[in-house]
């Protein structure tokens, strides 16, 4: 991997202090570090609140094969293993809510990066559905 790309030592630290496993670059790090501390507009009031939240986005994701519900001819009825969750910035989130949903819909706070076959791709995690 690229140093450059790479997550800093003080960025390592701070989400394994949080219990939290880095993601593989800066630049994740850095929004899932965003996400505790500021929030998406998603969920969570505070910091310790939104890391318990990505705990849980953890367990239940990361490292799990899922069937791809969405996604057109390309993916749909794949199955995909998700590799790490991305935080949605406030940004992102606000643009959902302006071009997809309107008031009072809901979003994940995370994308996940999965990979199929050979392929790895971003899909909101609304496209997986958990194989019996």
């Amino acid at each position: 991997m690229n140093r450059s790309k790479d997550p800093t030592p003080r960025q390592i630290e701070a989400l394994r202090n949080m219990g939290l496993e880095p993601p593989p670059t800066k630049s994740l790090c850095s929004r899932l570090i965003g996400f505790i501390i500021k929030g998406n507009g998603t969920c969570g009031s505070d910091g310790p609140e939104r890391i318990s939240i990505a705990k849980v986005y953890y367990d239940k994701y990361v490292g799990k094969e899922f069937l791809v519900n969405e996604g057109g001819k390309t993916y749909q009825g794949k199955n995909a293993l998700v590799l790490y969750l991305i935080a949605r910035t406030l940004q992102e989130s606000i643009g959902l809510v302006d071009t997809e949903g309107g008031e009072g819909v809901k979003y994940h706070p995370f994308r996940v990066r999965v990979r199929i076959g050979e392929q790895e791709i971003f899909l909101p995690i609304s496209s997986l559905t958990q194989q019996a």
